[in-house]
Order: C-alpha cells, then sequence, then structure tokens
C-alpha cells in the first residue's frame, strides 16, 4: 500500500488527467498523503553583457504565487473528496523538480499524466516522463493523457 504519492502537475488539464487514477488507486486509504507539485522554470533570467544573468523577482514571485494558488484549487477539490494532500513548489528543469522532490520526500510513488509526445516532437521537446522513469528510481505510474493533450501542451 502507497503512504506517499507524488502527483506533478504542469498546470495543463492534461497533467490532471492523472487525478481520477489517485481517486481510485488510494480510494480506500484516506491516511496516504498525496503530494501535489508544481515546477517553476527560472524561465525569467535575461543575460547581460557580463555573462551573468539578472533574476527579475517580480516575475518570479508571481511565478511561485500563481503555482501555489493553482495547487490550492487541485488540493481543495481533492480535500473535499475525503484525501490527505499537500502542496510542494520545486524550482528548475521540470525534470529535476521531479526527481529530487521525490528523493527528497521519500514518496513510494510518482504518478504522473504524458502528453503522449511522438516522433519529431519527442525529439524537439524530450519527454519529461520518459526521462523522470530513467533517473527517479521510485515506482512510477503514467497515464496517457486524454484528448484535449497535445503537442503544444
Amino acid at each position: 500500500m502507497f503512504k506517499k504519492v507524488l502527483v506533478p502537475l504542469d498546470g495543463t488539464e492534461c497533467s490532471e488527467d492523472i487525478l481520477p487514477y489517485i481517486e481510485f488507486i488510494l480510494n480506500r486509504n484516506h491516511s496516504a498523503k498525496v503530494i501535489l507539485l508544481k515546477v517553476v522554470q527560472p524561465e525569467h533570467q535575461r543575460a547581460n553583457f557580463s555573462g551573468s544573468y539578472i533574476v527579475n523577482y517580480e516575475d518570479e514571485k508571481r511565478a511561485v504565487n500563481d503555482a501555489f494558488t493553482y495547487l490550492g484549487s487541485v488540493q481543495k477539490k481533492l480535500k473535499a473528496k475525503g484525501f490527505n494532500v499537500e502542496t510542494t513548489i520545486a524550482e528548475g528543469s521540470p525534470i529535476d523538480g521531479i526527481v529530487e522532490t521525490a528523493k527528497n520526500l521519500d514518496v513510494d510513488l510518482i504518478a504522473m499524466a504524458s502528453h503522449g509526445r511522438s516522433g519529431l516532437s519527442l525529439a524537439i521537446h524530450h519527454s519529461v516522463a520518459s526521462s523522470v522513469i530513467d533517473k527517479a528510481h521510485r515506482s512510477i505510474f503514467l497515464v496517457r493523457g486524454n484528448g484535449h493533450c497535445n503537442d503544444e501542451n
């Protein structure tokens, strides 16, 4: 039985396709902890002429606040169904954020939806899901997102 399940969400409907599966897997195990994760990428940096980076802290702060607001709305829905839910945010690349959070929180399972990229799109965008599978050293439950997932997400 799972005690801690990490659920990475990226803010898209596609990533939320995992939630019904979480509800099913943990149906009778409301003591299990669901940890919702949003990784905030440091996109709000720009190089200056010296080659160092200038960070726009207002944009960073806004991105983190938006992530907490988003996770809070998902958390509220799951808590209303009786689940034990926490939220956390990681900063960095999605792959590293998921893998490091899983390690640091010692989760039993990483459960996520894949955008279902293949072919050239996969080669260009690389699959977060496949990289997490390669690097996480945890049990992983992966579902392909439903029809509203596309290569643009």
